[in-house]
């Protein structure tokens, strides 16, 4: 529902201390976050629409010439897309590294030492044609929730990973 809000403009409301995104007026594009969250110091991140879309077009653009929106696991253009979202995940603050299983993660620490991890992500690779969107629009979300967290200086109580997974597929 994040993905959708940030790249459709639409309204995603919750509950008392959950999230509230709004579409803004004139120019602005930038999603705000009306309601605080529990466990998360001041000040309040700002999400950038512009940004999660200028990374989705960017992360888009490794596709296979002869089958537009294909980056099938394991093959150049995957390679690719994950060394630019290895990139982007240090940009944004987060520790990287890749686990015995092949899943490229970024980490940014919570101030509760040892408290669990909150893990937002999907996959960067596609079925054949599977779609320009298929699984990097979750990527993405959490992607510019690190970007927003990490320019406002901003922590949360749990240690928050972006997790990238690769799935083998014929």
């Amino acid at each position: 529902r994040l993905a959708a809000a940030l790249a459709g403009g639409r309204h995603l409301a919750a509950g008392p201390s959950r999230l509230r995104w709004s579409a803004g007026t004139g120019e602005s594009r930038r999603r705000t976050l009306r309601a605080p969250i529990a466990g998360m110091s001041n000040p309040v991140p700002q999400i950038s629409a512009e940004r999660a879309w200028r990374h989705l077009m960017e992360l888009a653009a490794f596709t296979e010439p002869a089958m537009p929106w294909t980056r099938r696991a394991f093959t150049p253009e995957h390679a690719a897309g994950r060394k630019w979202l290895a990139a982007r995940f240090a940009e944004a603050g987060l520790s990287v590294r890749v686990d015995a299983a092949g899943n490229l993660i970024g980490r940014r620490e919570g101030t509760v030492p040892g408290a669990g991890a909150l893990m937002i992500g999907s996959h960067s690779d596609t079925v054949r044609g599977g779609g320009r969107f298929d699984g990097i629009a979750g990527v993405i979300a959490g992607l510019e929730i690190a970007n927003a967290l990490r320019e406002a200086g901003s922590s949360l109580e749990h240690a928050r990973s972006e997790e990238h997974t690769s799935e083998l597929q014929s």
